[in-house]
């Protein structure tokens, strides 16, 4: 569906309509228009753009119609369903839920009910409790609940701090190098008299002789 082609910056069914208003009323009296290779009076030409025209004109006759029959459509749709659904209620319990029967009518009934389910509920809940103990897992409720016991006193003394050691003795400080001066005695003081020492009782000698 071409709709999209243009002449002029418009569809191609607003032009005709503008070129079939032209010849009828603003070309020439009697003049001929030439379009591809065949002369045309402004009367016949007019009467060929309104052939074309028809077609655009079906559609929107038909465009109007259709807008009719989806708006007559959308304002029964809601008692349509109701009617359907229990048109399918009441074929369901006519045919006590028989599905091939219902097939032909294009019903598919609920799945039936089994019985027993709330003991198969039951069931599955305790053999979840049962695994989970002899698991040793719990739930975050479980857990919360489970608290500590017995006697968690703790007595703190306060210790006064240990007195500093006493500091260590600075180190000697090393000798200044120096001349070493040695002691000599001074020899004991004698008088002399005649080769006699006074006041000594040792004898000495003079002259190489003991006295």
């Amino acid at each position: 569906m071409a709709t999209w082609l243009k002449v002029q910056g418009m569809s191609v069914e607003q032009m005709l309509v503008k070129l079939a208003s032209g010849m009828e009323g603003s070309f020439p009296s009697g003049s001929t228009l030439n379009v591809k290779g065949q002369a045309y009076k402004g009367p016949a030409f007019a009467a060929k753009l309104k052939t074309m025209l028809a077609a655009y004109q079906k559609v929107a006759t038909a465009r109007v119609a259709y807008n009719d029959a989806v708006a007559t459509r959308d304002k029964a749709e809601p008692d349509a369903a109701e009617l359907a659904r229990a048109t399918v209620t009441a074929l369901i319990n006519f045919f006590d839920g028989d599905r091939v029967k219902l097939a032909a009518f294009g019903i598919t009934p609920p799945a039936p009910r089994t019985s027993g389910t709330l003991e198969k509920k039951l069931a599955a809940k305790a053999k979840r409790a049962a695994t989970r103990k002899a698991r040793g897992t719990m739930g975050k409720k479980q857990k919360a609940e489970i608290k500590a016991t017995g006697d968690f006193t703790v007595s703190v003394t306060a210790t006064a701090p240990a007195a500093d050691a006493s500091p260590p003795a600075p180190p000697e400080a090393a000798p200044i190098a120096g001349p070493v001066i040695t002691a000599v005695p001074a020899p004991a003081p004698a008088s002399a008299t005649n080769g006699v020492t006074n006041g000594s009782s040792s004898p000495t000698q003079v002259n190489g002789v003991e006295h």
